[in-house]
């Protein structure tokens, strides 16, 4: 008999691992030192073997025009640097270093050990296939070591869960979002066989909590946070930062 799991299940299982990741991932800011316009570093594992050093840079007053007006790219602002195998002492944005690091010795020991996790081994399936629904073939599921995603329609993101932030964005394409509608989302079925072996141990492991999600929905977008009780996870309504 084909194991079935529900969207609920397996975005909630594997919530846990992904939180203990990114309690790693912070831990390692405290060995960076940022300067000048450099407003935040954080560690980030983009896929499986790979982890990056992120340095976000403070917004100028035309980047923000330009957001304003639409015109802004996101992420333009934001300068990757693959630390996977090499961590330099310092790292530079145009002439001058911004970012300075310390104690690489135990910096290199905590990303090896991250890569070399059952997470960071085993959070991608097959090379990032997307699964599809038991019900609708047009939605579909993707997991990744940045967080995992509920799409419809050829791939338009639906529901993303973003486990540096531990909560749900929704975008909805061209009408309000309804609180049944996420509550079906959140039913669909997937085929267990898509899933490996480390992934369905984690969901079998999972014991589940009644979902409740409050409050109804005016726009296409909503940022829902994750409040966990004994018997409940409670998603409710935050703003939302464009």
């Amino acid at each position: 008999m084909k194991r079935m799991y529900t969207f609920e299940q397996i975005v909630f299982a594997l919530r846990k691992e992904y939180l203990e990741v990114e309690n790693q991932l912070n831990e390692m800011k405290k060995h960076t030192t940022i300067t000048g316009k450099i407003v935040d570093a954080s560690f980030n594992l983009i896929e499986p073997g790979k982890i990056s050093l992120s340095l976000i840079e403070k917004q100028t007053i035309l980047n923000q025009i330009k957001k304003h007006l639409g015109l802004y790219i996101f992420g333009s602002d934001t300068y990757n640097f693959d630390v996977t195998k090499d961590i330099l002492p310092s790292y530079s944005i145009g002439s001058k270093d911004t970012c300075y690091i310390s104690n690489l010795k135990e910096l290199r020991k905590r990303i090896d050990d991250i890569i070399q996790s059952d997470f960071g081994q085993n959070i991608i399936i097959n090379k990032n296939i997307t699964i599809p629904s038991n019900e609708d073939k047009n939605n579909s599921l993707f997991i990744a070591a940045p967080g995992i995603e509920l799409m419809i329609e050829s791939g338009y993101p639906y529901i993303y869960y973003n486990p540096s932030e531990d909560v749900f964005v929704i975008i909805k394409k061209d009408k309000i979002i309804s609180l049944s509608e996420i509550y079906n989302l959140f039913n669909l079925n997937f085929d267990g066989d898509y899933l490996n072996n480390y992934l369905c141990k984690s969901i079998d492991n999972y014991e589940e909590k009644e979902l409740i999600i409050e409050d109804n929905f005016d726009s296409q977008k909503a940022k829902l946070q994750i409040i966990e009780e004994p018997k409940k996870l409670i998603l409710k309504p935050k703003q939302l930062k464009y």
